[in-house]
C-alpha cells in the first residue's frame, strides 16, 4: 500500500470541530485507489474537490470513513459532484461509508446523468416525440374505432328492444341539448347573420348591389353557417357537460357500480346523449337559419332595403339543395360531438384533473372532427 495523498485542513469553527478533517487518498493497486474519511466534515471544503484529480486514472475507488467522521448534506452534495465528475470507467465502493450516508449515494446515483450533447439530444428528443404522437393518435384511433362500434351494438340492441336503454335518461339529455340551449345559439347565430351581410355589404355596396346582401346571407346561413355555429356552440357547451358527467361518474365508481349490477354503460349512459343530441342540433340548426336570415334581414332595412323585398329574394336564392346540405351537416356533426365527448368522459382517469382532461379533450376533438367533416362534405357536395 502506496500512500499518495493526505489532507490536514484546520478545523472549521463549531462546537462539533474538536475533531481534525482529514482526507487520506492511498494507492493499494495500480487500479485501486481508497479514500479515507475523518474528523467533521460538515461544511464543504476545497480539499475535497482537488481530490478529483487524484482519481483521473483510478479504475475502482474505495470511499471509507473512521468512527470519528461527521458529515452534513453539504458534504454528500460535494460528492456526489465528485462521483460524477470521474470518467464513466470508474467503480465506487461506498460498503465502507456510514449506512446513511452509503443509502443517500446509492439512491442520488441510481439513475445515470443526462448526457448533454445538443446536437444528439434535439435528434432524439425529436424522434421520440414524433413517435410518441403516432403511437398517442394510433391508440386514440382503435379506441375510437371501438367505441364506434359499442355504440352501434347499442343501437342494435335498442332496436330489437333488447337494451338498457331508459328514457328518462334520454329526456334528460334532450333538455341539456335542445330548449336550455335555445337561447345561446340563435343569439350567436343572430350576430353571425350580421357580420355576414356586413361583410358582404363592403363589396355590394361599391356596385349599388345592396340587395345580394340576401343571397350572401341565405345561402351562408342554410348551407354552412348555421349548421356550423350550432355544432360549435354544442361541442363547447353540451359536449363538454357530457364528457364532466360520465367522467364524474367514474371517478366516482358510479359506472363500475353500473357493470356489477350488469347495466349496459353504453345503452344506458351513452346511448342516451347520443340520441339526444342527434336529435336536437338539428332543430337547433334550423333556429339557427331562421336566427341568421333575420340579423341580415336587420342590415338589409338600415341600408333602405324593404322586408318583403329581402325576404322575397332570400326565398328564391335559398334552395333544397342548400337545404339538405345543412342538414346533413346537423347530423353529422351531432353524430361526432356525441361520439368525441362521451368517448372522452368514458375513457376519463381516476381523480378531478382528469376530469378537466377529458372535458378539454372532448370540446378539442368535437371541434377538430367538425372542421373536418364540413370540409369533407363541402368537397363531396362540389363534386355530386
Amino acid at each position: 500500500m502506496e500512500p499518495t495523498s493526505s489532507a490536514t485542513p484546520s478545523p472549521p469553527d463549531g462546537p462539533s470541530s474538536q475533531a481534525q478533517l482529514q482526507c487520506r487518498v492511498e494507492k493499494q493497486q495500480d487500479d485501486l485507489v481508497s479514500v479515507t474519511f475523518s474528523g467533521n466534515w460538515q461544511h464543504p471544503h476545497s480539499e475535497l474537490e482537488d481530490i478529483l484529480e487524484k482519481l483521473r486514472a483510478a479504475k475502482t475507488i474505495s470511499l471509507s470513513a473512521t468512527d470519528d467522521f461527521v458529515w452534513s448534506q453539504q458534504f454528500a452534495a460535494k460528492l456526489y459532484q465528485l462521483v460524477q465528475n470521474t470518467h464513466d470507467d470508474a467503480v465506487f465502493n461506498y460498503d465502507n461509508l456510514p449506512r446513511s450516508l452509503r443509502s443517500l449515494m446509492r439512491v442520488a446515483l441510481a439513475v445515470a446523468p443526462l448526457k448533454e450533447d445538443d446536437d444528439v439530444s434535439s435528434l432524439t428528443t425529436l424522434r421520440r416525440r414524433f413517435f410518441d404522437f403516432i403511437e398517442r393518435v394510433g391508440c386514440h384511433t382503435i379506441y375510437q374505432v371501438m367505441f364506434i362500434g359499442d355504440v352501434a351494438l347499442a343501437t342494435g340492441r335498442l332496436a330489437i328492444g333488447k337494451s338498457d336503454f331508459r328514457l328518462r335518461e334520454f329526456m334528460t339529455a334532450a333538455s341539456q341539448s335542445g330548449p336550455n340551449a335555445l337561447g345561446i345559439v340563435c343569439f350567436t347565430s343572430l350576430l353571425v347573420g350580421i357580420i355576414l351581410a356586413y361583410l358582404g355589404l363592403v363589396q355590394f355596396k361599391a356596385f349599388g348591389a345592396q340587395i345580394y346582401i340576401a343571397n350572401l346571407v341565405s345561402i351562408g346561413m342554410v348551407r354552412e353557417m348555421g349548421a356550423l355555429i350550432t355544432s360549435i356552440v354544442m361541442a363547447g357547451r353540451t359536449g363538454a357537460a357530457f364528457a364532466a358527467q360520465l367522467g364524474t361518474m367514474k371517478i366516482r365508481e358510479e359506472i363500475d357500480a353500473l357493470h356489477t349490477t350488469g347495466i349496459n354503460t353504453t345503452d344506458y349512459l351513452v346511448l342516451p346523449r347520443l340520441l339526444a343530441l342527434f336529435i336536437m342540433l338539428p332543430m337547433l340548426a334550423l333556429a339557427a337559419n331562421i336566427c341568421g336570415i333575420f340579423g341580415g334581414l336587420l342590415v338589409a332595412l338600415a341600408e333602405g332595403l324593404t322586408a318583403r323585398l329581402y325576404l322575397s329574394r332570400v326565398i328564391s336564392v335559398a334552395t333544397l339543395d342548400d337545404f339538405f346540405i345543412g342538414m346533413i351537416k346537423a347530423f353529422t356533426f351531432a353524430a361526432l360531438i356525441g361520439v368525441a365527448s362521451c368517448q372522452s368522459g368514458m375513457r376519463c382517469g381516476n381523480d378531478a384533473e382528469a376530469v378537466g382532461d377529458a372535458t378539454t379533450r372532448a370540446v378539442v376533438l368535437s371541434i377538430v372532427y367538425i372542421i373536418m367533416a364540413d370540409a369533407v362534405i363541402n368537397i363531396l357536395a362540389n363534386l355530386i
